[in-house]
């Protein structure tokens, strides 16, 4: 008799990943974009955040000659260290809450440098004003390429996708910026589940929007 065999497929498992991370309030910091205005060089599209005390983000130049931006206490770190394949080197994040200038809200960007423990240097393709910050905060991300996850999150963070297509950090950044990118929850706060993830990576992306707690996921089928 022939014996059964499973045969090769797809599959993907990969160690479970976890972040305590949480959004952190701009109060009293500011957000100077660096791409208008006198003294800044048109064009670069960056902004520096000043946040109102220290980030807790590091910077740390690898044996490759690359720079690991994270923070080591959160575990918010770039997206291949973050439970994904996705290649990149970047550290992810969204603004919200800022008002004026609303089309630095709600698109996900990166952090390029850290100059000082209060302050970033970040992708911002925005121009016009200053961003008004009174309310605003950094929350950090982390964006999903396709594939199937077991997720369990806890009170710190929801996975959210974007209908529109306009929030991803790997479309043309300059023409897809629009403010306020949709986004809607597609799992909440504390809750576990299996969900399919497909589209364009960072369509669908983890976001630190709750309280204190502890988040997981990982990629089972891809």
């Amino acid at each position: 008799m022939q014996q059964l065999q499973a045969l090769p497929n797809n599959v993907f498992l990969q160690p479970e990943f976890a972040t305590t991370a949480l959004p952190i309030t701009l109060t009293a910091g500011s957000i100077a974009l660096q791409n208008t205005g006198s003294g800044t060089v048109a064009g670069c599209n960056t902004a520096l955040i000043t946040f109102a005390s220290a980030h807790g983000y590091t910077a740390t130049q690898q044996a490759n000659g690359t720079t690991l931006i994270q923070n080591p206490t959160t575990n918010h770190v770039p997206t291949p260290y973050g439970g994904v394949t996705l290649d990149s080197a970047y550290l992810l994040f969204q603004i919200a809450g800022a008002t004026g200038n609303t089309a630095i809200n709600g698109f996900t960007m990166a952090v390029l440098a850290i100059p000082s423990t209060t302050t970033m240097l970040v992708t911002c393709p925005v121009t016009g004003a200053n961003p008004t910050i009174t309310a605003a905060t950094f929350v950090p991300a982390f964006a999903l390429q396709y594939g199937q996850y077991n997720l369990s999150l806890g009170p710190n963070c929801a996975a959210n996708y974007n209908p529109d297509n306009t929030g991803s950090p790997y479309i043309n950044v300059q023409s897809s910026v629009v403010p306020a990118p949709t986004f809607r929850v597609v799992q909440a706060v504390s809750t576990a589940g299996q969900i399919e993830f497909e589209g364009a990576a960072g369509q669908t992306i983890i976001l630190a929007s709750g309280g204190a707690g502890t988040s997981r996921w990982s990629l089972y089928f891809r």
